[in-house]
């Protein structure tokens, strides 16, 4: 459901509560409308700056944006505003926007940081971020290591099972990829981009009726995506 903006109840007065401005930003972010919702965050620092959950914010809404420069100052500077609490919070951001980035060293040291705090909340997340890192650096061992890692703390956490996958593939473990699949699309059976792998990796072991199937569930889930049209020609090569 879209969110609807809050202006139309808040008074003159109010709206110059930086905690309002700072809720309208996160309804505009929610839309998802990027530039209103920076422009709320910015009316928000003016009147609160010490805010770190401000500058958090902004730092989200500049990575969406895909101004990235602009993400890591916002981060950073929420970083410096923060208490030990919020630290892993805004460490963990700035891990994620290093691999948008692809600066995977800075990424892996940012994660570290975050998994290493006992008040962060989502070490598995972290873990499996310097995971990612690892494999696009080309070790694949070690990003393993750190997805098991993370599934160790959250077992339910797809994105986990997702790399684990991916990395296992890579490494040339087909069937140990499979089982990963499978575990996520018990997860997550709506999702075509899962159904997708899983069925090109069930396909890469012989596995015909099994494969089909799961490019079956793609067409039905999202008939219009571009998954769907590789799935239908990947149906026609294994009938």
């Amino acid at each position: 459901m879209t969110l609807l903006p809050l202006s139309g109840c808040i008074s003159a007065k109010d709206r110059t509560d930086g905690k309002v401005h700072y809720t309208l930003g996160i309804s505009y972010l929610r839309e998802p409308n990027y530039s209103l919702a920076l422009k709320e965050f910015y009316l928000a620092a003016e009147a609160n700056p010490g805010d770190p959950n401000i500058h958090l914010s902004m730092g989200q809404t500049y990575q969406l944006m895909r101004s990235y420069d602009d993400a890591e100052k916002s981060y950073k500077k929420a970083l410096r505003l923060s208490d030990a609490s919020f630290a892993p919070i805004c460490q963990n951001n700035l891990g994620a926007l290093y691999l948008d980035m692809k600066r995977w060293d800075d990424a892996i040291f940012y994660f570290t940081l975050a998994s290493k705090n006992l008040l962060f909340l989502n070490p598995d997340v972290a873990n499996a971020g310097i995971g990612y890192a690892h494999f696009n650096k080309g070790d694949i061992l070690t990003a393993i290591s750190f997805y098991k890692k993370s599934l160790e703390i959250n077992s339910s956490y797809a994105t986990a099972h997702m790399r684990l996958a991916e990395a296992y593939e890579a490494f040339g473990k087909t069937d140990l990829a499979l089982k990963e699949y499978q575990e996520v699309v018990k997860m997550a059976p709506d999702n075509p981009v899962v159904q997708f792998q899983y069925g090109l990796t069930s396909a890469k072991l012989g596995k015909k009726n099994q494969a089909v199937q799961a490019f079956r569930e793609v067409i039905r889930i999202a008939p219009n995506s571009e998954e769907a049209r590789l799935a239908l020609d990947h149906i026609k090569l294994l009938q």
